[in-house]
């Protein structure tokens, strides 16, 4: 039931050429790695039974101490990708890691995760989100493109923004702020994926039956 919920709330849709050539990839790669995640299911689902989000929860720290136990960059990716096909589990951290790699190897450039960031003018201060996407080219540019696994959509970063603080503003927790600010993407450089690698990377998603 909860598999289900999440796998048909996963879509990835566009009109626009460039948008939807990054949704045909993620639509790729999500229907041969279609995973759980506990975050989310917490904050869309009203669950009388919490022992199935409590397992999840437990499976992914399990997976995290093996992530966090890479001796390098490449190990820790291939321990991601590895993990995440055999449990079926991630949060927005672990989903935009996954599809940096895929991307990548799919021959992106300057991809990268970032962080969300919420800029309050009135206090010139800005607090994290706890939420994490993929980044396709400069995120000081219109033409930029978001990929956001997690909430299951792609799109320039001009209108990312805007779904940020109106279609998932209670995701994100900005129905409670008075001043809704500015989105900030910041660039995570924690275990940034290694463009030299890519060819090492691309034999673990061969596992996947995805053709890289």
């Amino acid at each position: 039931m909860i598999n289900n919920y999440f796998i048909s709330n996963y879509n990835f849709t566009s009109r626009n050429f460039e948008i939807r050539k990054a949704d045909n990839l993620c639509r790729e790669l999500k229907q041969r790695l279609p995973v759980q995640s506990p975050s989310k299911l917490f904050k869309f689902n009203k669950i009388n039974n919490y022992a199935p989000l409590r397992r999840l929860d437990r499976q992914l720290s399990t997976n995290r101490k093996i992530f966090d136990n890479a001796t390098s960059d490449i190990d820790y990716y291939k321990r991601l990708i590895a993990m995440t096909l055999k449990t079926n589990v991630a949060n927005c951290g672990e989903l935009g890691r996954l599809y940096n790699a895929f991307f990548a190897i799919k021959g992106y450039k300057d991809c990268y995760l970032a962080d969300l960031y919420h800029f309050i003018p009135s206090i010139t201060e800005s607090y994290d989100l706890d939420h994490s996407v993929l980044v396709l080219g400069n995120a000081n540019k219109r033409k930029t493109i978001i990929v956001d696994p997690w909430s299951g959509f792609c799109d320039y970063i001009d209108n990312a923004k805007v779904r940020f603080k109106t279609e998932f503003a209670n995701l994100l927790n900005f129905a409670y702020e008075p001043d809704y600010g500015k989105i900030i993407f910041k660039k995570n450089d924690r275990r940034v994926f290694p463009q030299y690698g890519k060819d090492i990377l691309a034999k673990e998603f061969e596992k996947l039956n995805i053709r890289v």
